[in-house]
């Protein structure tokens, strides 16, 4: 093999591998001392021992961490590296947190080590895109150690629309200790009562949920389907005893001028039979306490309508009933 073929393979095994890989991968191509030379001339980049990228490939999102798991022996991502290769992350960590056994060697900065005995490295790791990495299940379990609640609900939510249930709950099982912080952070997270209404289908609408739990409403329901004609549609959050909804505002009015009838549509469907969609914005979600109130008052509001409407002429439960429309929102007038 020529050089040229041979530091072209070079290059297509960098670009296949986030632009990090060891010397022992690249021995079948070139051998160490060519490697040398290359960085030398400033063709490689040492990104440690024995670690090299291709100068001019730059520093792709996951660089960085295949190159931490490529320093230790067994070590695999953790926490938030770990997470973005299982998709719950949109961005790449900046630091490394690596998973290493209690025999691995120390590793240096600024990569992060976490050592958990209770890890099984036949069942708790696996491969994503070339990284070695800690499972969706594990990843969930030792989170906690650096991550909120908050956090962790909303990996939890992403997780369990592709994997079940029982996975999680054997493996947690599995990674207990008493002081296992990790664990216990998700054990939390799993028995909060707010869960036993379902799943939800974004951070939003789950921040939303968390917000609305205590307060003093009819029972909740998430992702409720009402039917109108030979349609079908469905409601984030629905208290269906009032027929009041609670919609996240994030998705409308930023996907162009067709959904935006269609949203308009469906909701003046879902007021044909009944329905009070209120829209919820993230500026709403800063004052929990505020919004909760406007929502209590919008249940109580819908609670005293039946019974005031009863003692009406038909004329009058006529006029009481038509409905007024205020960016999108449907909701009796007067």
């Amino acid at each position: 093999m020529r050089i040229d073929d041979a530091f072209q393979a070079l290059v297509e095994l960098a670009a296949s591998r986030h632009n990090a890989f060891h010397s022992t991968e690249a021995a079948d191509m070139v051998p160490p001392h060519r490697l040398r030379r290359a960085a030398n001339r400033g063709v490689l980049t040492p990104l440690g021992p024995r670690i090299w990228s291709v100068s001019a490939l730059g520093s792709p999102p996951g660089q960085a961490l295949r190159a931490a798991t490529l320093g230790t022996s067994a070590g695999a991502a953790c926490h938030r590296g770990s997470g973005w290769l299982h998709g719950w992350f949109e961005n790449a960590p900046i630091v490394a947190d690596i998973w290493v056994p209690g025999h691995g060697r120390r590793i240096s900065p600024p990569v992060r080590q976490h050592r958990a005995a209770a890890v099984n490295p036949g069942r708790d790791i696996t491969e994503v895109d070339g990284i070695r990495t800690l499972n969706a299940a594990a990843t969930l379990c030792l989170m906690g150690r650096v991550e909120t609640d908050e956090v962790i609900e909303n990996c939890l939510d992403v997780f369990l629309q592709t994997h079940s249930h029982a996975w999680l709950v054997e493996t947690l099982d599995r990674l207990w200790t008493d002081n296992g912080a990790g664990p216990a952070a998700l054990r939390r997270v799993l028995n909060h009562p707010a869960r036993r209404l379902g799943l939800v289908e974004s951070p939003f609408e789950r921040r939303v949920q968390r917000t609305v739990a205590d307060a003093d409403l009819p029972p909740i329901v998430l992702q409720h389907q009402v039917s109108v004609g030979r349609r079908r549609y469905r409601i984030d959050l629905a208290m269906p005893t009032i027929k009041l909804g609670v919609e996240s505002h994030g998705r409308r009015f930023h996907r162009g001028r067709r959904a935006e009838e269609a949203d308009n549509q469906r909701d003046m469907a879902l007021a044909g039979v009944g329905w009070q969609l209120l829209y919820v914005t993230w500026d709403q979600l800063q004052d929990p306490s505020a919004l909760r109130n406007r929502i209590g008052a919008a249940a109580r509001a819908r609670l005293v309508e039946p019974r005031s409407a009863s003692k009406q002429s038909k004329p009058a439960r006529y006029r009481a009933g038509l409905l007024h429309f205020s960016n999108g929102v449907a909701g009796p007038t007067g």
